[in-house]
């Protein structure tokens, strides 16, 4: 066998390729493909499943141990809870296993899996690359649905940027007015020649 890895001690160490693992995912038992959208702590993700819920799912303690590490846009395998309908614990899961990038191609192709999993993460003030190179930058939740309706009408937009500004003006009116007022009252301060 000839040695293209380079390096003198290669022939003592092991030969193996490691090859990446594509999760089988039995519907039968509620597993799902999701792609992880929040992380909110305590090893629970928020997490956007194929069938377009979001459930709160928790990293179970065997992948932990593997040193796995799940991170916001990732996609993982998740399995559903079995708890009575209609209990607040209903829309919970836990994650069994991670999906490296190398298996987005192949999942892509799998026609029962939802492709808005496949899109980019929306999080608020931090940008999040797509599969694709592209970059895309998200303020606030608020500035992104104005946003929206702007491109309806443009007349609107207009209206609603004056009544901003309108906005911003009467706080720092009232502000400078505070100030005033506070520099005006020299009753309740100690000057140092009354001392």
């Amino acid at each position: 066998m000839p040695n293209f890895k380079g390096g003198k001690k290669y022939k003592s160490g092991k030969h193996t390729e490691t090859k990446v693992e594509i999760h089988e995912i039995n519907e039968a038992d509620g597993q799902m493909i999701g792609r992880v959208i929040k992380n909110l702590g305590d090893r629970n993700m928020m997490v956007y499943c194929n069938d377009g819920k979001e459930r709160v799912s928790h990293i179970r303690g065997g992948l932990r141990k593997k040193t796995a590490k799940i991170e916001i846009g990732d996609i993982v395998l998740i399995s559903l809870r079995s708890i009575d309908p209609g209990s607040p614990l209903e829309n919970r899961g836990d994650i069994l296993a991670k999906y490296e990038r190398e298996t987005h191609g192949q999942l892509k192709k799998m026609k029962e899996i939802n492709p808005k999993i496949f899109l980019t993460v929306e999080t608020t003030g931090t940008k999040v690359e797509n599969d694709d190179g592209f970059e895309f930058d998200y303020g606030s939740g608020d500035e992104k649905e104005d946003d929206e309706d702007d491109k309806d009408d443009p007349e609107s937009a207009e209206k609603k940027r004056e009544k901003r500004k309108e906005a911003e003006e009467k706080k720092r009116a009232a502000a400078r007015s505070v100030k005033q007022s506070a520099g005006d009252d020299d009753g309740g301060g100690i000057n140092i020649d009354d001392i």
